[in-house]
């Protein structure tokens, strides 16, 4: 597979050398203390769609993006239970055809020797106004134990935002969430954002709500989940603006199959330039709920040319 996406880079990048180009790295951790751990890494090249159609075409005029990748993804649990290793291939598609519609796809193919299968995440969003509009979908693998049973979940999802005034942005999202052991789930959520004029600081209060599921030894799926929280969020530049760090901090109460207990998320994000064009972003974050811990990484660099 990684000859095949290094041979297609090759070949294409002559036909894809106009616009804006980059080649860059992901690499993706997450843990928990059930000893789940999940990693996942890709290297790939992404270019400004700018040369395969006419200049006079929508997706030119209104700046499309392509790319591809290759990498690796890793699951593993317990000592004594299974790990698995996949090759994945992934293809990024990204473009705006009108004005305020933005479409996001990215499809991947994953291969093991335990099974093979696809994923994808695919977005839009409209923006007009006082309104934002977003539509998201997403085919991915449950995780360590689920792949016992070769397990995949499916998320379809719309949110709906509302800024009555220049500080308050109101929320509202729908999620439906199918996994193939015929567990069907669906998610409400809410949440009320409050903006100080400095624009550096906001607060805002979540709700979500689950119901419809049912019960599996292979992953983490109560009958139903309420959840209230309230958190403040905070932005900063600094080294003259090519840096910027972002933070989140939340608590709040939530019922499990009418168990109640509290939550706290802390979420962290830096970007940085770190010369000319190479460019990195790190984010970090940990969930907390009762007895249960999870922390996730994520590190991207880049070097656009």
């Amino acid at each position: 597979m990684t000859k095949k996406i290094i041979l297609f880079i090759i070949f294409f990048s002559p036909f894809l050398s106009f616009g804006q180009r980059e080649i860059f790295t992901n690499t993706f951790l997450s843990l928990d203390n059930e000893n789940q751990f999940n990693l996942r890494s890709y290297q790939g090249y992404y270019t400004e769609l700018d040369s395969l159609l006419k200049k006079d075409s929508v997706f030119i005029k209104n700046k499309s993006f392509v790319g591809i990748a290759n990498g690796v993804r890793y699951y593993t649990t317990n000592p004594g239970e299974p790990t698995y290793f996949f090759n994945e291939g992934k293809i990024f598609i990204k473009t705006n055809p009108f004005k305020k519609l933005h479409l996001q796809f990215n499809p991947s193919i994953l291969r093991s020797n335990n099974f093979n299968t696809f994923s994808y995440e695919f977005s839009s969003y409209y923006q007009h106004k006082k309104w934002y509009i977003e539509i998201s979908s997403e085919r991915d693998l449950v995780g360590a134990r689920a792949l016992q049973v070769n397990l995949i979940s499916n998320y379809y999802g719309i949110s709906i935002d509302y800024s009555p005034v220049k500080n308050l942005t109101l929320v509202g999202g729908y999620q439906y969430n199918y996994i193939t052991d015929n567990n069907k789930r669906n998610f409400y959520l809410t949440r009320i954002i409050y903006t100080l004029p400095n624009e550096k600081i906001y607060f805002d209060f979540r709700t979500k709500n689950m119901k419809g599921g049912i019960w599996s030894e292979y992953y983490f799926s109560p009958e139903s989940i309420s959840q209230q929280q309230i958190g403040i969020g905070f932005s900063q530049t600094f080294l003259n603006g090519r840096s910027s760090f972002k933070g989140y901090l939340g608590g709040g109460i939530q019922k499990i199959d009418n168990q109640s207990m509290y939550l706290l998320v802390c979420d962290f994000k830096l970007k940085t330039n770190i010369y000319k064009n190479l460019s990195g972003e790190s984010s970090l974050g940990i969930r907390n709920f009762n007895t249960y811990i999870y922390g996730f990484c994520d590190l991207k660099l880049k070097y656009n040319f």
